[in-house]
């Protein structure tokens, strides 16, 4: 019987937003963010830390709500709803 290995044993880097910000210094709107953000989640980035607030003139009351939205993509596991197995129902005509 073989045991589940993980793929990968190092821990996933968390990427702190302000080092998002100064790594994009082209990004000047909070829906330039978004955009960036969506993009690294695509790319595979998996963990971001909300170390501060964007300081953009458009950024919204919700900004982290819409920075996760923006994060959770396609391509990440975190996106997807649990899958549902469908099983048949005993039909009770044993014999």
């Amino acid at each position: 019987m073989e045991k589940n290995t993980p793929v990968s044993i190092e821990k996933a880097p968390v990427i702190p937003l302000s080092q998002i910000i100064i790594q994009n210094h082209d990004v000047v709107t909070f829906a330039e963010l978004l955009k960036t953000v969506n993009q690294l989640g695509e790319g595979g980035m998996v963990l971001m830390e909300f170390d501060l607030k964007p300081d953009f003139p458009d950024t919204p009351r919700d900004w982290q709500t819409q920075l996760e939205v923006a994060f959770m993509t396609k391509a990440s596991p975190f996106s997807r709803p649990p899958e549902i197995i469908d099983r048949p129902e005993p039909d009770g005509n044993e014999d």
